[in-house]
């Protein structure tokens, strides 16, 4: 779910319904679930993922 979240920018956009809802199916949970995680782990784990991220960028 996390690289889900990642993907879609912790945030469920109208536009990417579809997408959220052919995700909810493959995993097996209903979107307000999905929602709910994405609410109580986007401040931990979202900054990990960008912190991540930061350090492998190698400047030019």
């Amino acid at each position: 779910m996390c690289l889900f979240a990642e993907k879609v920018g912790w945030t469920m956009q109208r536009s990417e319904e579809r997408l959220v809802e052919e995700f909810c199916k493959e995993v097996g949970v209903r979107r307000e679930v999905l929602q709910v995680w994405m609410h109580n782990n986007k401040r931990t784990l979202g900054k990990r993922d960008r912190a991540t991220r930061s350090r492998n960028h190698k400047p030019r």
